[in-house]
């Protein structure tokens, strides 16, 4: 769990800016999608009461569905750990920030065997979605 949330964290300061957000967060919700691989795949939400939701839809363990790891997930962030993520929303730019697309050239598509990254904050009724 902690890493999850620490891959969130990992992905808004890499793909916002630093100028000041001061709007009143109301959720964030984190989703992975398939791959042709053995990536997991699981949908997690943070919201202003510190609760934590994550539902793991498929996980794996040495190439193998793990079903003992799939399930729903609940729980609750202390209150240090939410000040910090507090203070990292805070940072988000949001006027910059929204879904990142490679390069690619005319006419082309990109194929990819990794799963996306899906990032959904809703923020004072602001939705802003960023896709990597």
């Amino acid at each position: 769990m902690k890493k999850i949330f620490y891959l969130i964290i990992s992905f808004i300061l890499i793909s916002c800016a630093s100028k000041k957000n001061d709007n009143e967060f109301e959720k964030i919700i984190f989703h992975t999608s398939e791959c042709f691989g053995t990536c997991p795949e699981y949908h997690l939400e943070i919201n202003q009461k510190k609760e934590v939701k994550l539902y793991v839809e498929k996980a794996y363990e040495k190439r193998k569905i793990d079903t003992l790891k799939m399930g729903y997930y609940k729980g609750k962030l202390d209150d240090k750990t939410y000040i910090e993520f507090i203070d990292l929303i805070k940072k988000i730019d949001l006027e910059k920030s929204g879904i990142i697309e490679p390069k690619r050239e005319p006419n082309t598509i990109i194929l990819s065997e990794g799963s996306q990254l899906s990032i959904i904050l809703y923020i004072k009724k602001i939705l802003n979605t960023g896709f990597f």
